[in-house]
């Protein structure tokens, strides 16, 4: 996939497609039928995207906490099948409001894979947490 190198204080994005085969495997459960899709669309974003992105995580890091703490407004996490990648007991104590909705038989990849049980999620988010 890709691989992230300190040089110089700066963040270098090194693609090696070899590996990237593994990393898919990784993200992707076996029966997912996006796998070949994701990894076409991840190869083809320029490597000065990915520095730029990975460059942008590493900054929110540094200010997730105190935003995630100032927000009151309710959040809605969905977690694919393949694991948790996110602290969700650091995030539901920094925002109580936060609400967890997990999908079935999905690997990285839930709004491709089960957009039904994603689309419902939100859609139930909004019926109970949005006022208009």
């Amino acid at each position: 996939m890709a691989e992230l190198k300190n040089h110089s204080n700066h963040f270098f994005l090194c693609f090696n497609s070899k590996r990237y085969g593994t990393r898919v495997n990784q993200i992707c459960l076996p029966s997912d039928r996006c796998k070949t899709y994701a990894k076409e669309s991840f190869l083809a974003v320029p490597q000065q995207q990915w520095i730029a992105h990975f460059e942008t995580m590493f900054a929110w890091n540094d200010k997730a906490v105190d935003r995630l703490k100032a927000c009151k407004l309710p959040i809605l996490y969905i977690e694919d099948d393949g694991g948790c990648y996110s602290d969700l007991v650091l995030f539901s104590e920094l925002c109580p409001q936060l609400v967890v909705g997990k999908v079935v038989g999905s690997g990285h990849f839930p709004t491709l894979e089960v957009p039904d049980q994603v689309n419902g999620m939100i859609e139930r988010f909004i019926a109970v947490y949005v006022k208009v």
